[in-house]
């Protein structure tokens, strides 16, 4: 646990990233008090200090398998994080995948806001966000999880697995409704 702790603490962001692996695989929930000031700790830090968002969707990963269930903590800021690095000859916004893990926790918790950030993300430039929206609203299950899914399908996708995810969960939701 102290060597975890140590790691969690670490400049190194694949260092952090791995120390979070541990945690949630292990299931260390005395470590959960860590894994948020490590997260409350990169989330300000420039786009160096945790490459790629590696560390950050660890750590998330690890919460929300720990169960992890602070409304207004680490994934209600998550959700919003926009990492932009540069990539090639263009920058690019590696906390997607952050804010799609981030909304299904907050799915699983059922914040009360939980439907407007979706719908917000449903609409996110980037596919990974899109994708972890959608799959927060099947996971939902809800009518407003229908009725979301319904807009989604119909402002279309440039990504084809994101309707067809959307299609599948309509058919799980409500099959009457959504046969035709």
């Amino acid at each position: 646990i102290e060597v975890l702790r140590k790691y969690l603490t670490d400049s190194n962001h694949i260092v952090v990233a791995d120390a979070a692996e541990v945690v949630g695989k292990y299931e260390l929930n005395d470590l959960i008090p860590d894994l948020v000031a490590a997260f409350n700790r990169l989330l300000p830090q420039p786009a160096k200090a945790d490459v790629g968002c590696m560390a950050k969707i660890a750590i998330v990963i690890a919460l929300d398998k720990l169960t992890y269930s602070d409304l207004d903590e680490v994934f209600y800021r998550g959700i919003r994080h926009v990492q932009i690095e540069p990539a090639y000859n263009e920058h690019i916004d590696t906390a997607a995948e952050l804010r799609g893990r981030c909304a299904i926790a907050l799915a699983r918790i059922v914040h009360p806001e939980i439907f407007f950030f979706l719908a917000s993300l449903l609409m996110d430039p980037e596919p990974q966000a899109r994708t972890g929206a959608v799959r927060s609203l099947l996971y939902l299950g809800t009518h407003e999880s229908e009725l979301l899914l319904r807009m989604k399908i119909l402002t279309g996708d440039s990504h084809p697995e994101i309707l067809s995810e959307g299609f599948s969960g309509l058919m799980r939701i409500n099959p009457d409704r959504s046969l035709d």
